[in-house]
């Protein structure tokens, strides 16, 4: 009797955890940042895993991706967290979150972008980059150039 209880409250319990696929990116990413934040690799090949496509030359990609990101960690520093920078969506089926990673010594970008041809997401595209400054002057000239433009028709 108690073998079947337990068999039964098992095969429930299971039923009600949501497998990868069902995920939606936003839990995706909150797994990746809870396994980045000990072991970068490790993120990295998570989010990859269940990648539909995940083989020969992609592999090749991503593994290209997980060994320049864990060369540039250890020059960052200590690593404090994340902070959205953006989400943007086309549809329902293609979705990018893009993250200011936080480190001691300067910050990163992530971008993700995850694709649902059907049921299912998967990681469509990961990458990573430090071109941060340059955005952030070009964005503090965008007021000043709208402000010159207006006063132009006025």
């Amino acid at each position: 009797m108690k073998k079947s209880i337990i068999i039964i409250a098992g095969l429930l319990f299971a039923c009600y955890i949501p497998s990868y696929s069902q995920l939606s990116p936003g839990q995706i990413l909150e797994r990746f940042f809870s396994k980045y934040r000990y072991n970068s690799r490790e993120a990295v090949d998570f989010i990859f895993s269940k990648n539909p496509v995940f083989s020969g030359e992609a592999a090749q990609q991503a593994q290209h991706v997980k060994d320049k990101l864990a060369q540039a960690v250890p020059v960052l520093g200590k690593y404090y967290g994340r902070e959205p920078i953006t989400k943007q969506q086309i549809g329902s089926s293609l979705v990018l979150y893009s993250y200011l990673i936080q480190y001691e010594r300067q910050p990163i970008r992530f971008t993700f972008k995850f694709y649902k041809p059907d049921r299912e997401w998967f990681l469509l595209s990961f990458a990573f980059d430090d071109d941060l400054s340059d955005e952030l002057e070009e964005a503090a000239k965008l007021p000043q150039l709208l402000l010159m433009e207006n006063r132009k028709k006025n």
